[in-house]
């Protein structure tokens, strides 16, 4: 959650606003966590815990959103993605270095509420790492000449890390937690 959910969360952001509200469970080989399951990630990124987590935050406009993380799924759900449900259709985007986005309009939709066909969206003419780079810097550069945030600031990251220690704070008190959070230390630590 800490390494690619904070895109994830970068993307809420994006679509919804600032969180109001969480409540998560997180799990760590079939128990509720506590303090005692918090250990260093792999990624040197400080305290993680858990392997199978199911955050649900709220936004403005009475927008939800939920995020699921099972580390025993990984290889059969595929890549990590974001589902963005609407009153029109549906948005479905497929994370990864070059991201794919698909959309089922609501029209599209069987009996059983399953989208028929999913119609591709974009298709960007540059792909890979470069690329991808390339457009991060594009818009730092923009964000300078046009006196404005870019998409990825420091401001950006915190606020992406601030949902993650929400998750871990709702898990470990058992309680919502509500943005922003009082407390700016790391719920996992000792």
């Amino acid at each position: 959650m800490i390494v690619l959910g904070t895109h994830v969360f970068d993307l809420m952001r994006l679509f919804a606003g600032d969180p109001i509200s969480c409540w998560a469970d997180v799990w760590d080989r079939g128990e509720a966590i506590g303090k005692q399951h918090a250990r260093e990630a792999t990624e040197n990124v400080g305290l993680i815990a858990g392997d199978e987590i199911e955050a649900h935050f709220t936004f403005p406009k009475q927008v939800a959103a939920t995020f699921t993380s099972r580390a025993r799924l990984r290889d059969t759900l595929g890549p990590w993605a974001v589902e963005l449900v609407g009153t029109k259709g549906i948005a479905r985007i497929l994370m990864d270095v070059d991201p794919k986005i698909y959309i089922s309009k609501s029209e599209q939709l069987n009996g059983s509420g399953r989208a028929e066909a999913w119609q591709r969206f974009d298709k960007p003419s540059e792909t890979g790492f470069a690329a991808a780079n390339r457009r991060v810097v594009e818009d730092w550069l923009k964000a300078i000449e046009e006196k404005r945030e870019a998409a990825c600031s420091g401001y950006n990251g915190m606020k992406a890390l601030e949902m993650v220690m929400a998750v871990y704070e709702s898990a470990l008190n058992r309680s919502t937690a509500l943005f922003p959070l009082r407390n700016r230390q790391h719920p996992l630590a000792k």
